[in-house]
């Protein structure tokens, strides 16, 4: 009996290093998930009450998850809109920058011209008395 008891410890110590050495492998990892995969779907069968039942859940996730695949996608392209929206409101605030400071610069020396030009007014509205002092 002590050496039956053994010889499957054994077996089974063999069967995990197996397992190990499959799971390593890409061939083997694939074997791995597909037993996994059936193991998984049905412990599904029996918890839902049949494969009708497993299936119709089966559906209602994948329903599920092409929505959440669909909204994300939606949120991806509005946040692609809503950045597109930024760089073009960062453009036009540049450009009105850009339009108020040639505006400044144009008020600036048209009011410089516009003081020197009245200045020269009162100066030559002054020239003759100033002559006529000088003259006479």
């Amino acid at each position: 009996m002590a050496a039956a008891a053994l010889s499957v410890r054994g077996l089974a110590t063999a069967l995990v290093v197996l397992r190990g050495a499959l799971i390593r492998t890409g061939i083997g990892a694939l074997i791995v998930g597909a037993g996994e995969l059936v193991y998984q779907f049905t412990r599904l069968v029996s918890g839902a009450g049949g494969f009708g039942a497993a299936m119709s859940l089966l559906k209602d996730l994948a329903v599920e998850v092409w929505e959440r695949i669909r909204m994300g996608a939606a949120a991806a392209g509005a946040a692609a809109t809503a950045m597109f929206f930024d760089l073009k409101a960062d453009a036009a605030s540049g450009m009105q920058s850009a339009i108020e400071s040639v505006v400044a610069f144009g008020n600036t020396a048209a009011n410089t011209f516009e003081g020197a030009y009245e200045a020269i007014k009162a100066i030559w509205g002054m020239l003759p008395a100033a002559i006529g002092d000088l003259a006479f």
